[in-house]
């Protein structure tokens, strides 16, 4: 491209005239007495220089032998997009364009990049040209919490309308902010980017003997679950000899994908309760309660020491667990003797009865319950199996 360089050329552009009706070329119809369009320098000037600044404004220098210089500047342009100033405040980001967005321009799909003035410290909005104001959500499409827009930063925005969000209103989505914290959708499958609270949690409850349904917190897609289940029951002294001990209840701990609301089942086992001594005859310990979670993990309760017999009771066999990441066994209890009650197996977090001579005691977080020394031939809440327990993280 090249400016008019022949020797009939101005050496400087004409003023222009004022601006007539607007209209278009006609070629004219003699035979109807319409004269055809004459083209007036002062066009062919605006043209010529419509032209010639939009590929210097690009960097290139003109050149009349060049035919490719316009689509070289117009790439350029597209390569080179226009980053506007913040002339706003904390939380209320505004800008200037040119020429300025109005109703009819500032529509979905429009790009906005702005160089931050001042970081964010929680919602924010963004109001272009004077136009009200909408609230500027991340790619999650939850508005900002504080720390997105970054001061000096450049942050680049898309007007956009989402079906179900801002109540169906117009947003901004803050697409990425140089130095700004991303918000990103919460991870519900292994290459995705988890959150800062998927990571770190926010929240737990732990769940005691029992069963029900756990409902899904809001914005949830992972739980981490402990189970131990409920252990045995400590066996009962026959009188001549100490009973068994109660064996550990089994454990798992399973990382789960859910969704938010969803209602997970769950059953939490009981630890199962002494033996008891009939007529001189020491029976055994209940076993302790299954522990699970959907159909997702569960964990078996170990068994209830044997009764005391004639030289003491064998110990409970360990529950397991099945189906977590991690399943681990309980301890089995301890054998009576001729004088001890065993000690009760211990569950994942410990807890099982030591052995005893007289009083027996109760296990602890899944742990088995002590059999039933010689000397105490009775039975009552001493001896029981440790509860077990479910604790959800999220």
């Amino acid at each position: 491209m090249y400016q008019i360089d022949n020797s009939t050329a101005a050496a400087s552009q004409p003023a222009s005239t004022s601006a007539g009706a607007p209209g278009f070329f006609t070629d004219g119809n003699p035979a109807g007495g319409v004269a055809a369009t004459i083209v007036p320098a002062e066009w062919l000037n605006a043209v010529m220089m419509e032209i010639c600044n939009a590929i210097t404004a690009a960097g290139l220098t003109l050149s009349k032998s060049t035919f490719t210089q316009l689509a070289t500047a117009i790439r350029a342009a597209g390569r080179t997009p226009v980053i506007l100033n913040d002339t706003g405040a904390v939380n209320a980001y505004a800008a200037a364009n040119v020429p300025a967005l109005v109703a009819g321009t500032w529509v979905d799909g429009v790009v906005q990049r702005v160089k931050v003035a001042n970081t964010n410290t929680g919602p924010s909005t963004y109001s272009p040209d004077g136009l009200t104001a909408i609230p500027i959500y991340g790619l999650a499409l939850s508005a900002l919490q504080g720390g997105e827009m970054k001061a000096g930063g450049v942050a680049a925005m898309m007007r956009f309308t989402v079906a179900g969000v801002n109540g169906g209103n117009p947003i901004c989505v803050l697409i990425d902010c140089f130095g700004g914290a991303q918000q990103v959708p919460p991870a519900t499958q292994g290459g995705h980017a988890v959150q800062y609270a998927q990571l770190m949690g926010t929240g737990s409850q732990t769940i005691a003997a029992g069963s029900g349904n756990f409902t899904v917190p809001a914005g949830v897609y992972q739980l981490d679950v402990e189970g131990q289940a409920g252990a045995g029951g400590g066996g009962a002294s026959s009188g001549s000899a100490g009973g068994g001990g109660g064996g550990g209840g089994g454990y798992f701990r399973k990382r789960i994908a859910v969704t938010p609301g969803q209602a997970i089942a769950y059953v939490v086992g009981e630890g199962g309760a002494p033996g008891t001594n009939t007529g001189g005859t020491g029976n055994p310990g209940a076993n302790g309660g299954t522990t699970s979670i959907g159909a997702f993990a569960s964990a078996t309760g170990g068994t209830g020491g044997s009764g005391g017999g004639a030289s003491g009771g064998a110990g409970g066999g360990s529950g397991a667990g099945a189906g977590g990441d991690l399943n681990l066994l309980g301890a089995p209890g301890s054998a009576g003797t001729a004088d001890l009650g065993g000690g009760g197996g211990d569950g994942a977090y410990g807890g099982g009865a030591g052995m005893t001579y007289s009083l027996p005691a109760s296990g602890v977080n899944g742990g088995g319950g002590c059999g039933y020394g010689r000397n105490n031939a009775t039975s009552g809440a001493l001896g029981k199996g440790g509860d077990g327990f479910l604790y959800i993280r999220w």
